[in-house]
């Protein structure tokens, strides 16, 4: 078997962009404030543009991803003892906020395909204490947010999206982000919207709005916030907070480095320009890889390469192999390919849910951990992370050829 010859990395997240440098430099030249206690300045600019572009009458600027989510849980009124249904394949951030409140996350199965929140294990798992779906669309492909809504809708319950690996990303003629009742998104360092750190929520229910902003913020944004929606004439929600300008004073502030770094990639159109190189590298790929056949390309959604894709996230089918899936990636990653066993794997089986009382930090709320999970385990079976192609098919391809090469190479020596 060749070598792929070309050098690592392979493809690599994070990195600031020429806009963004430009952008952070004229600021700070300009003496751009480093703090701003309200929404104004390059906080008004990124969330009227967030606005505009998902359609949604409320965005807050947040400091993380996992900030955004404790604004959500929140803002929808989540309250000790009440139950959300949260899928076990997810980064832990999706989950831990529900643990502060002292809320009881239970977990439900993956599809077998996509990872992703399965609809039949949710119902399966609502009982009188549910308040709450989370979906998390992992690695940017979309979880069944028809069939999800339409169960919400019967059982009364409110919906969290956790939108931190989709932006800008459609599913059935919508935006992922607009189905539920409130959207949250990390913009962290390898997210494809990146400033380093950051992140926001974005609603059109005014009582997440206020309830949201009351957590994280403080006196100049939370006056902003009850004056609004005292404005748009919701009185009665202004009657019900007003007096607590205060918030509770969480901090949950963005950067305004982070926000300039932001509004730079989108003001400028970049990171629909990434999006599309993005696209073109890895539609090619996955048409390659059906030329091989011990090795499968993600299950995806249609419109799927529209948007973010922030992982490709392959299938090993062990009975078309002689090896096991560990020794085959060791043998791939030796010959240079970016190939290996994924870092995030179902929360159902980590320590950090299953012995909270032995953590010692007061986290010792109940989590709901029933049944089997057949569908996460068949997912995670043979899976493998492979590199999120992103220079666009002109640079990408040779590349992408060596790789599908190597694979031939590897099936005639090793395959059944």
């Amino acid at each position: 078997m060749q070598e792929i010859t070309t050098p690592k990395p392979h493809f690599s997240w994070g990195s600031p962009t020429k806009n963004q440098i430009s952008a952070l430099k004229q600021y700070i030249d300009d003496g751009g404030d480093m703090s701003i206690y309200g929404d104004t300045g390059i906080y008004e600019k990124l969330e009227r543009f967030l606005s505009r572009y998902y359609n949604q009458k409320y965005i807050i600027l947040t400091n993380t991803g996992t900030s955004a989510l404790n604004s959500a849980y929140v803002g929808i009124g989540i309250e000790p003892g009440d139950e959300v249904i949260v899928p076990t394949y997810t980064f832990l951030a999706t989950v831990t906020p529900l643990l502060r409140i002292g809320a009881v996350p239970v977990f439900a199965d993956g599809n077998k395909d996509t990872g992703n929140i399965d609809p039949e294990d949710i119902e399966r798992k609502i009982t009188e204490k549910t308040k709450a779906i989370a979906v998390t669309h992992m690695w940017g492909v979309a979880c069944d947010m028809e069939k999800i809504m339409e169960i919400a809708k019967i059982h009364n319950l409110k919906v969290v999206e956790d939108c931190s690996h989709a932006h800008f990303t459609p599913y059935k003629n919508k935006l992922l982000g607009t189905y539920g009742d409130v959207a949250c998104f990390s913009i962290g360092a390898r997210k494809t919207l990146t400033s380093g750190e950051g992140g926001f929520i974005m609603t059109n229910n005014p009582s997440v709005y206020i309830r949201a902003n009351l957590l994280g913020h403080f006196e100049v944004r939370a006056v902003e916030a009850l004056e609004r929606i005292k404005n748009e004439g919701y009185d009665d929600l202004f009657n019900k907070y007003s007096g607590y300008e205060t918030g509770f004073g969480e901090n949950y502030r963005m950067h305004p480095y982070s926000a300039v770094m932001s509004h730079a990639l989108l003001d400028s159109g970049e990171i629909f320009e990434i999006i599309k190189k993005r696209r073109e590298s890895l539609e090619y790929f996955t048409n390659r890889l059906n030329e091989v056949s011990f090795i499968d390309a993600p299950v995806i959604h249609d419109g799927f390469y529209e948007g973010a894709m922030y992982g490709y996230k392959g299938k090993i089918h062990a009975n078309k192999i002689k090896i096991p899936t560990k020794e085959a990636v060791l043998i791939l990653r030796n010959l240079n390919m970016e190939i290996k066993i994924p870092d995030s794997t179902p929360l159902h089986k980590k320590p950090l849910f299953l012995n909270l009382d032995k953590m010692s930090i007061g986290y010792d709320k109940p989590v709901k951990i029933e049944g089997d999970f057949p569908g996460a385990t068949e997912y995670f079976s043979g899976r493998v992370s492979l590199p999120t192609f992103t220079r666009g098919l002109e640079k990408d391809k040779t590349l992408i050829d060596q790789y599908i090469n190597l694979f031939k190479d590897f099936e005639v020596e090793y395959g059944v």
